[in-house]
């Protein structure tokens, strides 16, 4: 348990952060008591699950996360389908594993900005993201980023987009990169890109009318204290 005062006088308003272990769900209502007597309705309130049954939580501790302005998990170690959640109001859970990529993410998507969104999708067919095993959650969050931002183009575009298959694949331990991404259009257009293991240069590759260029882009991974930064408040 610890307490932050906002100011010099100890009788102030303070924050307030406890770590609370071994609580069992009969002593549920005891914790909320004890948490209200110091916790003011008016302070953001942030919730760090690892390893907690969903059940459990929906049944004893809906009222914690009801009242959250961000719930935070990491998918590549903790995956415990939290997204079922009662309480899981749409943007409150974040993930870690996404906010590892934040600076790739970032990267990608001002090369890409530079394009018009018709020709991002047009004649796509289909977008792969490859990882090796330890690297396999970031590869989901990155897969699902491209797919929601490729709808968005869609709809941006007002076009007829075909359907598009969204893949995960796996690259074997000691590959060359450890993320890889391929879009497949029909005809000669390609795009894709690519993190070498144990670089912090991503390269994008793009070809089209017989011509192939490469570019690198920014992609150093947040350091645990960043990336929970960009979990919790972004």
């Amino acid at each position: 348990y610890s307490q932050c005062f906002l100011s010099k006088d100890l009788r102030d308003r303070c924050c307030c952060e406890a770590l609370i272990l071994g609580y069992g769900t009969n002593e549920a209502t005891y914790l909320e008591d004890q948490l209200s007597v110091w916790m003011a309705s008016d302070l953001p309130i942030y919730h760090w699950l690892h390893r907690s049954s969903v059940d459990l939580l929906n049944a004893n501790y809906q009222h914690f996360l009801d009242n959250a302005t961000r719930v935070v998990l990491d998918s590549a170690i903790d995956n415990h389908g939290y997204e079922a959640l009662s309480c899981a109001q749409p943007g409150i859970l974040s993930d870690l594993a996404t906010a590892r990529t934040a600076r790739l993410r970032q990267s990608l998507g001002q090369f890409l900005a530079a394009t018009p969104p018709l020709y991002l999708i047009q004649n796509l067919t289909e977008v792969t993201v490859s990882s090796q095993p330890t690297f396999k959650a970031e590869a989901q969050r990155l897969l699902a980023w491209q797919e929601d931002k490729l709808c968005r183009c869609d709809v941006k575009s007002e076009s007829d987009r075909k359907s598009i298959e969204f893949r995960l694949i796996d690259l074997p331990e000691g590959a060359a990169n450890i993320l890889e991404s391929k879009w497949i259009y029909e005809g000669e257009t390609q795009l894709s890109w690519k993190l070498p293991d144990g670089s912090e240069v991503a390269w994008v590759r793009t070809a089209s009318n017989g011509q192939s260029r490469e570019h690198p882009l920014r992609a150093d991974p947040f350091k645990p204290a960043k990336a929970l930064s960009e979990a919790l408040f972004f």
